[in-house]
């Protein structure tokens, strides 16, 4: 914690082997701010001074929504990546929404996922600014669709039986040469 003057004061900081410690300054309303501090052995007895500038924070607001009815995708996974290092996962709420504060002033990208519709095919970016912090984004899901796989020999053209993976997902047989 800082003091009236906002100065905090670290005491008895060991050095470490590689030489760095990690100093991490939140305040609500500010981007949180990281900064690496080298304490090497050599400097035990050192005394550093370092003076941190808060930037005031961004924050953005995802709602999930169904493409089709329009109506909000409750508990969908939604991800916002960024700089500095910002990688924070929520679920939406039951209205389909996620609401991320303290980023920094930069372009974020944005991936949500539900199980039952299909991810967006294109990357999702949105970016806080001294002019515009908050943005509230929306975004629409497919529904997701039924898919029917042929497996065809490529000389003989005749249905073979093989293994069909999906998305990454359990490996389906398909004894018949089809899966659906």
């Amino acid at each position: 914690k800082t003091n009236e003057h906002g100065i905090a004061e670290l005491l008895e900081v060991r050095p470490s082997i590689d030489g760095s410690h990690e100093l991490l300054a939140q305040l609500a309303g500010y981007a949180v701010l990281s900064m690496s501090v080298p304490v090497l052995p050599t400097e035990a007895d050192k005394q550093i001074e370092k003076i941190l500038r808060l930037r005031p924070g961004g924050k953005l607001s995802v709602t999930v929504m169904d493409e089709e009815s329009g109506a909000p995708i409750p508990k969908a996974e939604i991800r916002v990546t960024g700089y500095p290092e910002y990688d924070k996962q929520k679920l939406g709420s039951q209205n389909g929404k996620a609401v991320f504060t303290h980023l920094a002033l930069e372009e974020h990208s944005i991936q949500v996922s539900k199980e039952g519709y299909l991810s967006p095919e294109r990357d999702i970016t949105a970016r806080t600014s001294a002019d515009k912090p908050e943005q509230n984004i929306i975004i629409k899901m497919a529904a997701g669709i039924k898919v029917k796989v042929h497996i065809r020999d490529k000389k003989t053209k005749a249905y073979v039986i093989g293994r069909v993976s999906l998305n990454g997902g359990v490996d389906k047989f398909a004894p018949s040469g089809s899966f659906e």
